[in-house]
This record gives structure tokens, C-alpha cells and sequence, in this order.
């Protein structure tokens, strides 16, 4: 670069700026005296100042004035100083004393605050928004408090003052060129590659409307060698458990197809096949278990047959209320809503006991209707009709043989507790509450003939569930049967 060489009031007052020692070498040449000739670093034996007159830097960087304190050594001294002494010494005037708001004299650096230090992970950021923009600055007492929390009304200042700051020249946009110029190349190999990925992608997936997810589960069971009391039912456990001291392995393998057939409504296939049974092997017709105490939550054995387990549409009519009809997986568990999010054979209790309160699972039914009403942003209420096989040869249908009608009010009147309170009425054809938890055989039918005991039961169940916090819940049921 090249440096000229003025003593003029005008050069003085509009050309003054900083520069560190060191920054311009003794050979720099400067410009040509009133005599017209050339002066060295070594030649100059007053004050004097010091403009940059060719840059190569998106900003012109002004140079502070140098004063000589050696034959060979030049120190920085403030420019406002050594200005108001230049112009002194050329007009015979006192020395002219600027005002020290003047935008060059008060000219932001990182350096002027205490509690900055270059090896702050932030200060090279710091040091581009204030010095290079200008947009941030510290406190009147010379810090920054880089670790105080601003508010939003502070960061949308601070946001502003930087995007007004910014503007794009002749030489941004020159570097941008460049460097479109240099990457195009790669640029387009990329883009390329994204396509040919993404066009990949559409051939392979699986369709645009249906989503596929499913789970498989695996488990073990050992139980102690024990006895029961079973038959007779006198008070004395003298039945032992047949599996008892036995390891027994268990898998359960569900998928799942979500189709979205319109933005309100959606169509749910699901399949499930697995192995392992507590109470009985249908293989070898032998009891493994002697209650429904042991059973697990995600037992589904069916000899790795697969089975249709979900087959329901599902309709938003409004928008706090949805209805659902299917053919199979319609029942008072898939309907309601669960107070406790871990109410599911994936992510639940591994005792099918303790996974949900039994009032739910009252009833056969498969078949049926449901609806889900949003009442307002903490309650809702949920119903549901099913029926255990709508087309049994008998002639059951819709409307006679097993069957179940609930309802559920669920509320949440505190962010973290969960209400929900059921109501069931159920008819059974053998007497069978259809729990498939504890004693839920309670009438026997005819042994002779085989007919079995119709009964009907209204139940009454309440749960509660309340996050303690982040990692504990505590659930509380209720439940009454008739």
C-alpha cells in the first residue's frame, strides 16, 4: 500500500485513524513533501499525519498518527492529540479541542471490554459485530456480561441494529462471484447426487398416503416352584403351579398400516403374530398357569400365525370430534384414552394386572362404533358399542350376543394429573367378564350340557394419574362391578 505524507488542516481533520507499532515497515515510502521529495520513515522528525491513500480491505482502516521516540523506533499516540497539535502548529491557533462523541474518536473495539479476552470462545464474534459493524456494545462500565441472559426485547434490538448494519457492496458481491465461480462445479456434482437420492427414495418407498411401523417384543418369564388353592377352593393352596421353576419365552410382532385417506380421515390395518401363553398350550392341550395373575401385558400367542388385530376408520366430523368404525380392534381399550401414557404392551408394566384398570377390558367385543369428543382443552369424553363376533353363525350380528357399551369422561385439571372416570355395561353369554385379569370367570355353566351362564355386569372404574415429575408417576384405580 502506499501512505502520503500531509500537513494540511483539511488531511488532519478528515483522514485520522488507528494503526498499531509495527504496522507500516521504515521502507515504506511515503509521498513527496512540500519540497516534492520523497521521505522515509527516518526522515521525519515532527508529528505528523498519516492517511492510507490504496487499500486492499473491504473498509478503509484510517492510521493514527506516529511520533518518533528513537532513531529507528515509531509508538502510536492518541490521534486526537496529535491532530489538535498539527493544526495548531500550521493555523498559529490553539490547540482545537474535538468533541468526544465524534463517531472516529469513539470508534467501538472488542479490546475496550474488561471482561472479554481473545481466548473467550465468542470473541472472534464479538470482535466482527463491533468493530467491523458496530451493531453490539457493552456496558457504560466497560464490560459485556457475555454470560448474562438477555431479554427478548434486548435480543430483538440487538438483532435489529446488526441487519441494518450490514450492508452488501461492490466487493461482497464480487467475493460472492468468486466463489460461485470456484464451488459450481462441486455445487452441481451435489445437487446431482441429492436428486438421483431422492428419486431413489420416491421409486423405493412404500406409498405416498400409508405409513408403515410396527414393534416386536420379546420377553421371559420364570416363576418359582408354588401352590394354589384351585380345586376345591377351601382356603388350602394344595394345587401346584405346572410351570412353575420353567423358563418361558414370549414374542409379540405387530405391524401397523396407516392410510390417510383424505386430510379428515384415515383407514388402520394392523397384523399381529406371536408365541407364548402363561395359562395354557394350545399345541399340547395342557394347563401352564392356574389364575390370570401371571399373564403379561404383551402376550399374544398365536402359534406365529398372523392375525388381523386393527381393521378401522377412523373420521374427523368436526374438529373436537372424531368417530371410529371398524371391523376388528374396536373396543373400549382402543377408544378411550389413557390417563397414563404408559398403558401400552411396548413402553408399559410387564404384568397385564398392572398395565391398566381392569374396568376398561370388561366385555368381548371386536366389532363396533366409538366416538372421541374434545369438550374443551381439558376434557373429553369418549363411547364406544362393540360386539364380541358380528358374524357368528349363530346370528348374533350387532345387536345380540356378547356385547359392551362404555363411556369414558377423561379431565385434566392440572397440567401434570390426569382424571378419567369409565362406565361399562357388558353381556356375556358363559358368564365370562372378558378381562382375561384375575377371577374373571364368575358364572359356570352347564356341565353336562356345556351351556353356559349368561350374565350381565355394569362397572364403574376411576383412574388417576399424576406425574410427580420428569421421571416418576403415581397412579391410583378404582373399580366396582355388578
Amino acid at each position: 500500500m502506499t501512505i502520503r505524507y500531509d500537513r494540511s488542516v483539511m488531511v488532519a481533520l478528515g483522514a485520522i485513524a488507528a494503526i498499531t507499532p509495527g504496522a507500516i515497515a521504515q521502507s515504506d515510502i511515503l509521498s513527496p513533501d512540500e519540497d516534492g521529495q520523497a521521505l522515509t520513515l527516518d526522515q521525519i522528525t515532527s508529528p505528523a499525519i498519516v492517511t492510507v491513500a490504496d487499500l486492499e480491505q473491504p473498509e478503509p482502516i484510517i492510521l493514527e498518527a506516529l511520533t518518533p521516540s528513537g532513531s529507528t523506533e515509531w509508538v502510536a499516540e492518541d490521534p486526537i492529540e496529535v491532530a489538535s497539535e498539527a493544526i495548531a502548529a500550521e493555523v498559529g491557533e490553539p490547540p482545537l479541542s474535538l468533541n468526544p462523541t465524534d463517531a472516529v474518536a469513539q470508534r467501538p473495539s472488542v479490546r475496550g471490554l474488561s471482561d472479554v479476552q481473545p481466548t473467550d470462545w465468542a470473541f472472534q464474534a464479538l470482535r466482527n459485530l463491533i468493530e467491523n459493524y458496530g451493531c453490539l456494545d457493552g456496558f457504560s462500565d466497560g464490560t459485556f456480561r457475555g454470560n448474562q441472559p438477555i431479554t427478548r426485547f434486548e435480543f430483538a434490538a440487538g438483532l435489529s441494529a446488526c441487519l441494518d448494519a450490514i450492508v452488501v457492496g461492490p466487493d461482497d458481491i464480487a467475493t460472492v462471484a468468486q466463489l460461485q465461480r470456484e464451488f459450481a462445479a462441486e455445487l452441481s456434482t451435489r445437487i446431482e447426487d441429492l436428486e438421483a437420492r431422492v428419486e431413489e427414495l420416491r421409486a423405493d418407498q412404500f406409498s405416498t398416503t400409508t405409513r408403515l411401523f410396527g414393534q416386536a417384543i420379546f420377553g421371559v418369564q420364570v416363576r418359582n416352584s408354588n401352590t394354589a388353592d384351585f380345586f376345591p377352593v377351601d382356603g388350602t393352596p394344595e394345587t401346584k403351579d405346572p410351570q412353575g421353576g420353567v423358563a418361558t419365552f414370549y414374542s409379540n410382532a405387530q405391524l401397523s398400516l396407516l392410510t390417510r385417506l383424505s386430510p379428515r380421515s384415515l383407514l388402520l390395518l394392523g397384523l399381529q403374530a406371536g408365541e407364548g401363553n402363561s395359562l395354557f398350550d394350545n399345541t399340547t392341550n395342557t394347563a401352564l398357569g392356574l389364575t390370570n395373575n401371571i399373564r403379561l401385558a404383551y402376550e399374544a400367542d398365536t402359534n406365529f400365525s398372523l392375525r388381523l388385530s386393527d381393521l378401522t376408520y377412523r373420521q374427523l366430523v368436526s374438529d373436537n370430534l372424531a368417530l371410529v368404525i371398524g371391523a376388528a380392534g374396536v373396543d373400549p381399550v382402543s377408544v378411550f384414552r389413557g390417563p397414563n401414557r404408559y398403558e401400552s404392551a411396548g413402553q408399559g408394566p410387564l404384568s397385564l394386572f398392572a398395565q391398566r384398570n381392569p374396568v376398561i377390558s370388561v366385555g368381548n367385543g371386536n366389532t363396533g362404533i366409538g366416538f372421541d369428543w374434545q369438550i374443551n382443552e381439558r376434557n373429553s369424553l369418549q363411547g364406544v358399542y362393540s360386539v364380541a363376533n358380528a358374524a357368528n353363525s349363530n346370528g348374533d350380528g350387532l345387536f345380540s350376543g356378547d356385547y359392551v357399551l362404555g363411556f369414558q369422561f377423561t379431565s385434566s385439571p392440572l397440567d401434570s394429573l390426569n382424571l378419567a372416570f369409565n362406565y361399562l355395561h357388558s353381556f356375556s353369554t358363559f358368564g365370562n367378564l372378558g378381562t382375561g385379569i384375575g377371577d374373571d370367570q364368575v358364572a359356570i355353566g352347564n356341565q353336562i350340557t356345556g351351556a353356559g351362564t349368561p350374565i350381565k355386569t355394569n362397572a364403574l372404574g376411576a383412574s388417576a394419574s399424576w406425574d410427580l415429575n420428569s421421571r416418576l408417576t403415581l397412579g391410583l384405580e378404582f373399580r366396582l362391578a355388578s
